[in-house]
């Protein structure tokens, strides 16, 4: 047979704002009233400013005029590091994927080091999601789309 023992403890010792609710409610009926202002403890006071801040920098984000390969991919705005590796090399090549940002046509005649930016064989800008999805020519497209077929 098992021994169960019921304790009350009190939760709210201390605390000026749970005392008067505590007081409040050992008290219903009576006629008294207070009014008692609770003021956010830090936590709260914390959890609001970073929705205030997340919710402004999401809009900034979604009706800015850079970024928009990456706002393609990463919609949402957020604090979570979306990816790391142990060798840099790797992790500075999929950051410069994300952003869009490479050695492709299309953005090095941005940087006015290519004529027209356009893919040699496609005739289309040959920008990451072209080289990556489309480009028959990188051989990537069709092993992209087997990998992704294979998870399905």
């Amino acid at each position: 047979m098992t021994d169960i023992a019921i304790a009350w403890i009190a939760g709210h010792c201390n605390i000026s704002g749970n005392e008067k609710a505590d007081q409040n409610a050992k008290n219903p009926l009576g006629y008294q009233r207070s009014e008692t202002k609770l003021i956010p403890g830090e936590r709260e006071l914390r959890l609001r400013i970073d929705k205030i801040i997340t919710d402004e920098w999401q809009e900034r984000w979604k009706s800015g005029s850079t970024g928009e390969f990456f706002r393609k991919i990463n919609p949402e705005v957020g604090y979570k590091i979306t990816y790391t590796n142990s060798n840099r090399q790797k992790e500075i090549t999929m950051t410069w994927l994300r952003f869009g940002k490479n050695t492709l046509h299309y953005y090095l005649n941005k940087m006015n080091i290519h004529t027209d930016g356009m893919c040699n064989h496609c005739k289309v800008p040959e920008d990451t999601e072209h080289f990556l999805m489309n480009c028959p020519a990188s051989g990537l497209n069709e092993i992209i789309k087997k990998n992704v077929k294979k998870k399905k």
